[in-house]
């Protein structure tokens, strides 16, 4: 199979063009951001100081963007930014470059999309190559100048978007119709039909802009980008969170959650997962003859909240659609989840064998 070749990108090109191409250069431009700062160490090292700031001043932070050309011709921006979680008290490291371009009379930026696959072993994990684009278009950033004062067809206007965006806050409807949310605003635009995904987002729009309908449009992807702000996909985020609450607060964090996957459509199978948790806690009970203290309630609320968004991604359509046959591989996965649990709360006379012995009893 021949090598796919990066290409000039413009908007005539290609989505597998563009994809092809971001999979190539995408480590180049990173290689060129670390190299920027003086190697691999000292651009790590860097990173440790951005996310010290970020917890004592409690808000996010930004490293300088760099600028590279690639071979072809085509401009990246990369830059690192460390993000502060305020419930969680804990900040997180991410890594963004996309492709800008920059005209006499229009500016726009190609951002990488990635989705998470499922691997062989059933397990679900995200690509660590782009299968997606979204573009920003000139129009979108021509609307953004106006609103907020900054020149158009210029590179500060560009960083001023990076650095209100957060990718992950993007919803996209059965018609085609795609919104994301950022701080401040909306995007709006379209998927265009096909695979692999490509969005065009026309439309910029301060919240207060928004009218009755775009509201009440908005309000899956305003609580996605909550549950992106609150760190609820992110291992470590949900951990730390979780460590800081009693076990009230864990109650009540946890229906929050429950009510905002339900407002994305998502309910069915969160609630089927938190069931499965109770009955764990129960079986631990029941097993051991003991009561499930509050350290230990709360490890399981961080090991639910570590796994939920997969196992939702991955089993939200059987629940839907019941299918007999895919059940022995849903009841592996909750022992999975099961297994990580008792390993955090180190209780060595609880094993795959006994749980998995448990929750045939209780299926049956």
């Amino acid at each position: 199979m021949a090598k796919e070749q990066a290409v000039r990108v413009n908007l005539s090109t290609q989505v597998n063009d563009i994809i092809a191409t971001m999979r190539e250069e995408i480590p180049k431009a990173y290689y060129y951001f670390r190299k920027n700062f003086g190697g691999k160490q000292k651009a790590m090292k860097h990173e440790d100081q951005m996310l010290d700031k970020a917890l004592d001043d409690e808000e996010d932070q930004f490293t300088d963007i760099d600028y590279w050309i690639s071979k072809v011709g085509n401009r990246w921006m990369t830059y690192t930014q460390a993000e502060y979680f305020p419930k969680a008290k804990y900040a997180n490291a991410f890594h963004y470059s996309f492709i800008y371009y920059e005209t006499m009379a229009s500016c726009g930026a190609f951002f990488p999309l990635y989705s998470l696959k499922q691997a062989k072993n059933g397990k679900v994990k995200k690509e660590a190559k782009p299968d997606g684009v979204i573009l920003y278009t000139d129009h979108f950033f021509y609307q953004m100048s106006e609103r907020t004062k900054i020149e158009y067809r210029s590179k500060e206007l560009i960083k001023k978007f990076v650095s209100t965006r957060l990718e992950n806050a993007l919803t996209v409807d059965e018609n085609g119709n795609a919104i994301v949310k950022f701080k401040g605003g909306h995007g709006f635009g379209k998927q265009y039909s096909g695979n692999p995904r490509y969005i065009a987002i026309r439309t910029f729009l301060r919240d207060e802009e928004l009218n009755a309908k775009q509201r009440k449009a908005c309000e899956p992807v305003d609580t996605m980008y909550e549950l992106v702000r609150d760190g609820t996909y992110i291992k470590d985020v949900a951990l730390n969170t979780a460590l800081l609450q009693d076990s009230k607060d864990v109650i009540k964090d946890n229906a929050k959650k429950l009510e905002a996957f339900q407002k994305l459509g998502m309910g069915d199978a969160i609630t089927m997962y938190t069931v499965v948790f109770m009955v764990y806690m129960r079986m631990l009970e029941d097993i051991l003859h003991m009561e499930i203290n509050e350290k230990q309630s709360i490890i399981i609320s961080s090991v639910v909240a570590e796994n939920s968004v997969d196992f939702v991604k991955k089993w939200e359509p059987t629940v839907k659609n019941p299918d007999k046959s895919k059940e022995p591989e849903l009841i592996q996965d909750i022992i999975d989840v099961c297994c990580k649990c008792a390993k955090k709360m180190k209780l060595k006379n609880v094993n795959r064998d006994t749980i998995s012995h448990r929750i045939e009893e209780i299926i049956k």
